[in-house]
């Protein structure tokens, strides 16, 4: 079905979704159905982490953003500040 569509009805499609879904792109799109993996999210976090000394909040506040990234694939604005 998809393949039989024309260039005018994707897009539309494609605006559909993102709207009905409350995202912005199609990455935005697949990443908040399939999420992240937690184990790549956590490997780009490492070396930030070991740069810095932070606190026990300010680390919490990270897990924080990882869990959220790895569930939903993007990270909200509103997500930061529940």
């Amino acid at each position: 079905m998809l393949v039989s569509l024309t260039e005018s009805q994707s897009d539309k499609l494609l605006k559909n979704l993102l709207k009905r879904n409350q995202t912005t792109s199609l990455p935005h799109l697949i990443c908040s159905c399939v999420g992240i993996d937690r184990k790549a999210v956590k490997g780009r976090f490492t070396h930030f982490l070991f740069e810095r000394s932070l606190n026990p909040g300010q680390i919490s506040f990270i897990e924080l953003i990882i869990d959220q990234l790895t569930e939903t694939g993007i990270l909200s604005p509103r997500a930061l500040y529940e």
